[in-house]
Order: structure tokens, then sequence, then C-alpha cells
């Protein structure tokens, strides 16, 4: 069975995809299970790590997989690891593969990636919402003079990650590394369209290149019982069960 490496510009389901192929028998899929390690660009012994890790779980070989618990889903992905019983199966989805795709899909592992995608559009209003801090959203005050003192107290209201200069943007030591550095400073909703941009010119390439390894998915697709069987279908997977919808694209998620 093949490695699943999904894969995703954030913000277009690829939380979801991970609970549709976790949720087959004999399947292991984590979202995200190592932000810590990663980078855009330099974490190539990262992903060899985990390739190597994969595949000794997936055949009962002692496996010592790096799990980054100060994120939310850590907990519940080491949990998931300490059940797994040579899984047939194993992967994770994160929308930081895509730079080392040809790494892994030129490697001896049988690597299959398929990728969501959302409305670019949606995509940046989704992003928009998410990196806004919660503590100052305008809900908390609902006069408009308490808006503008706390806005005004509080500095910075928002993560931008695509920029260099973070006088205006709250730093994310956890994220800021794992997205590309487009401009020294920008408006939000250009740099999220900018690297949309970037994430599927590069992902129609690869699509092209290596047509029954790397496919790219429409969200909506996650929508239908056709739809996710297509998916499974892609990543080499025998369906256990995929008429039940899964939905997983809170505001929290990815």
């Amino acid at each position: 069975m093949p490695l699943i490496f999904g894969l995703g510009s954030g913000r277009c389901g690829t939380m979801t995809l991970a609970s549709l192929i976790d949720s087959q028998a004999d399947a292991l899929c984590f979202h995200e299970v190592n932000p810590a390690a990663m980078a855009w660009q330099g974490s190539e012994h990262a992903v060899y790590s985990i390739v190597r890790d994969f595949e000794a779980i997936r055949t009962g070989e002692p496996a010592t997989l790096s799990i980054d618990l100060t994120c939310s889903a850590g907990p519940a992905a080491a949990a998931a690891l300490r059940r797994a019983r040579w899984p047939r199966v194993v992967g994770d989805v994160a929308l930081y593969y895509l730079p080392y795709a040809e790494l892994l899909l030129d490697s001896d592992a049988d690597v299959r990636m398929p990728c969501m995608r959302r409305d670019k559009a949606a995509t940046i209003d989704s992003f928009i919402r998410k990196l806004r801090l919660a503590e100052v959203t305008e809900k908390r005050h609902r006069k408009l003079r308490k808006r503008m003192v706390r806005a005004w107290s509080a500095g910075p209201t928002m993560r931008n990650h695509w920029v260099r200069d973070k006088t205006r943007w709250i730093a994310d030591r956890q994220w800021d590394k794992v997205f590309p550095t487009l401009a020294e400073d920008g408006e939000l909703a250009d740099v999220i369209g900018q690297y949309w941009d970037l994430y599927y010119e590069r992902a129609e390439r690869l699509a092209s290149a290596y047509p029954h390894r790397f496919k790219i998915f429409d969200v909506e697709t996650l929508n239908t019982a056709d739809g996710r069987q297509g998916v499974l279908d892609f990543c080499g997977i025998e369906a256990s069960e995929v008429t039940e919808r899964i939905h997983e694209n809170h505001a929290i998620a990815r």
C-alpha cells in the first residue's frame, strides 16, 4: 500500500481529507503531525525521517515518530499511534509538503499525494477570519468606542505568515516558517492571493508530471460519496465506509 502525503493550501479541506482516510479500516492518517519540524525550505531531513517512520509503522518495525504536542491535534495523534497495530495505510495531510513533493514522488517509497483545492476568494476569506487574534474581535465589545480603544491599546491584531516585516502583524513562530515569504510587507488579502496562485500553479505542474500519484481535488469532491470514493481510489485504498459525509473544516482547522 502507498504512503499518503495529502496537501492543500490550508483552509481548503485538508482536515476533512485526513479524517476520511483515517476512517478507513487498517488506516492511520494524521493531520499536520509535526509542523514544528517543518519549514517551507530546508526540511528535507525531516521529510525523509517521516517517510522512514511511516514505513516502519506500517510493517510493525520499531519506529519513533515525532509528534508536535504543542498543536491541538498532537495528543490525539499520539493516542492514535499508540493504538495502531500494523496499519496497511499510513499518512499525513499538511500544506507544507508541497515544496517536498518531488523529493517524495522520486523516492523509493510508493507515495500518493491528493491535493485539496478551494475557491481562491473563499480561501482568502477563510484565512483572514482564521488569522485574526480572537481576543480582540468585535464580538468582545459591542460599543464602537470600546472596540477602538481596545484595538489601539492591543497593538497588531492579525497574523500575516507571508511577509518578512512584522511591524504591523503578530509574529507566529509556529506557522510563519511553513509558509513562503512573498513580500517585505503587504495587505493580507493580496499576499494570500499570491500564495494561492503560487501553491496551485506548482500543484498543477506536479499533477501534470505525476498524473498517477499527484492529483488535485476540489473541496466539493468531499461532499459526495462518489467523490470521496474517487479520492480513496486515487490513494489506493479499498474503501470500508464512504457513505457518511465527514465535515471537519471548522474555523480552527487548517
